[in-house]
């Protein structure tokens, strides 16, 4: 693991302030709404519902990660911890999430 990754591993995020979400009823699915360019995005799967969620609830990516290796039965950590921090990574470059201002830069 990189420092950069490292790093964000301690990070918490939050949603960019012109994000709106909702999961519908039903919970199969996550809508991100980009309010300002009216983009939207579709979390479909499992795996990163849950991680939305937990980022959504305030929890630092190393927890996550920590969740998501006993809630997935994940075989191959570092090979998730790599995955987690690139859909994260996705997730800061479209503008949907940030870290939260006394988490620092990620």
């Amino acid at each position: 693991m990189s420092q950069e990754q490292s790093n964000r591993m301690e990070c918490g995020y939050q949603k960019e302030l012109q994000v709106s979400w909702k999961k519908p009823e039903g919970g199969s699915k996550i809508v991100i709404l980009k309010l300002k360019d009216g983009d939207f995005y579709s979390l479909e799967n499992a795996v990163s519902i849950a991680i939305w969620e937990q980022l959504m609830a305030g929890k630092r990516l190393s927890s996550v990660l920590e969740y998501l290796t006993v809630a997935f039965s994940a075989e191959d950590p570092a090979k998730l911890a790599g995955d987690l921090d690139a859909f994260v990574g996705d997730l800061i470059e479209n503008r949907l999430i940030c870290p939260r201002p006394q988490d620092g830069v990620a």
